[in-house]
C-alpha cells in the first residue's frame, strides 16, 4: 500500500469502535474493532488526516423505530425493492433472532454524517486507543486523557467523536435514498 496514501485523504470516517464501554455482540467492544482490533490500532494511530468515529453507542441511541424501517423499506420504486432486498437478511435477524425493539443502520449512520456533517448535535474531540488483550474488552475503543498519556507514550491518537445526532435528519436522508 501506498505509505503517503493516507496524507492524501482529507478525513477518514469509521463506523466503529464504542465510548460508554458497551459492546453490541462482546460485552466490552463493538463488533468491527473486536474482529480485527489490531487493525483499528493501525488506522488510529498511523493514519495522517482527521478521523471522525461513529461510536456504537450514537447508532444504538437514535435507532429508528421497526415501524419507519417498514415504511421506508416499503416504498415501491426501484431503489426502495433494491433496499429491502439487501436489507432483508439483516432486518430479519435484528427483529427476529436478536429481538431488537428497533432498527439500527448503523453503516448508514456513518455516511449520513459524512455527506452532511450539520446534522451532528454533538461532537467531541478526544484521544484513544484501543484494547488488544482484555478477554472481554478486546477491541474496546479507549479513550486515554491527559494523564493517561503520559504514562502511556505514543497511545492516544485525537479524534473526533460523534456522540449525537440529528435523527430527523437522518429518516429525511434514507427517505430520499428510495425515491
Amino acid at each position: 500500500m501506498d505509505p503517503e496514501f493516507s496524507k492524501k485523504l482529507k478525513e477518514l470516517v469509521i463506523m466503529g469502535g464504542n465510548v460508554e464501554g458497551r459492546g453490541s455482540k462482546w460485552p466490552g467492544a463493538e463488533y468491527n474493532f473486536r474482529m480485527d482490533p489490531e487493525a483499528a490500532q493501525i488506522v488510529l494511530h498511523e493514519y495522517q488526516c482527521n478521523i471522525m468515529i461513529m461510536p456504537w453507542e450514537s447508532c444504538h441511541n437514535n435507532a429508528l423505530t421497526w415501524e419507519f424501517h417498514d415504511k421506508w423499506l416499503s416504498t415501491d420504486t426501484a431503489k426502495g425493492r433494491f433496499l429491502r432486498d439487501i436489507l432483508k437478511h439483516a432486518a430479519h435477524h435484528s427483529r427476529v433472532i436478536r429481538k431488537r425493539s428497533v432498527s439500527q443502520i448503523c453503516d448508514a449512520s456513518a455516511m449520513a454524517v459524512t455527506v452532511n456533517r450539520s446534522m451532528i448535535t454533538e461532537l467531541i474531540k478526544s484521544h484513544v486507543t484501543i484494547e488488544l488483550n482484555g478477554q472481554n474488552t478486546r477491541g474496546q475503543m479507549v479513550q486515554v486523557n491527559t494523564g493517561w498519556r503520559d504514562i502511556l507514550p505514543g497511545e492516544g491518537r485525537e479524534v473526533e467523536i460523534v456522540l449525537k445526532y440529528d435523527k430527523d435528519v437522518m429518516m429525511n436522508m434514507l427517505m430520499k435514498t428510495v425515491e
